[in-house]
């Protein structure tokens, strides 16, 4: 990134964040564009409600940790509009240096049961002309609703960023 003056914006869970890991974002600050936590409650049993997980304290201590060291922190609150409010409100209290963002939850994805839905998968999205999606194992996919993997356009361990945007895939 820094080599090709490249900027990155990454969103993420937070469980995988620990101190040294921040400690290496924070020396490259300049090409850290932004790191945007899904963080759907600042109360432990709806956290774990909502995402199936039990890495409350992890994700809270990460977003701890990268405001502390000038990060620049934004929080995805993913709610129905019944519990926006009741949800970010704390949090405002909790990350006064981290921007608070509030989403309708949607099923573009297609995974959840039950929801309004407000934004159907065909529906057109311009994130795939302005910005590139890798997951952890290094695949690079169009759209940051595909959770099911369908868009695998190539593999950055294959070649450089160039290479991946000039494949037959």
């Amino acid at each position: 990134l820094v080599k090709r003056n490249l900027h990155l914006r990454l969103f993420t869970n937070g469980s995988g964040l620990d101190e040294k890991s921040i400690r290496f974002l924070e020396h490259f600050k300049a090409y850290v564009e932004m790191i945007v936590f899904n963080y759907p409650s600042c109360v432990p049993e709806r956290f774990r409600e909502k995402t199936g997980s039990n890495d409350y304290q992890k994700t809270t201590n990460a977003i701890h940790l990268c405001c502390k060291s000038g990060l620049r922190v934004f929080i995805s609150v993913q709610a129905t509009a019944d519990d926006y409010a009741f949800e970010t409100a704390p949090m405002r209290t909790k990350f006064t240096e981290a921007v608070i963002n509030a989403h309708h939850t949607t099923d573009r994805a297609g995974l959840l049961k039950g929801l309004p839905q407000h934004i159907k998968r065909s529906d057109p999205c311009a994130e795939a002309m302005l910005t590139v999606y890798f997951d952890t194992s290094g695949s690079l996919y169009a759209c940051c609703h595909d959770f099911h993997k369908e868009t695998i356009y190539a593999n950055i361990k294959n070649g450089t960023l160039i290479d991946l945007f000039h494949t037959d895939q």
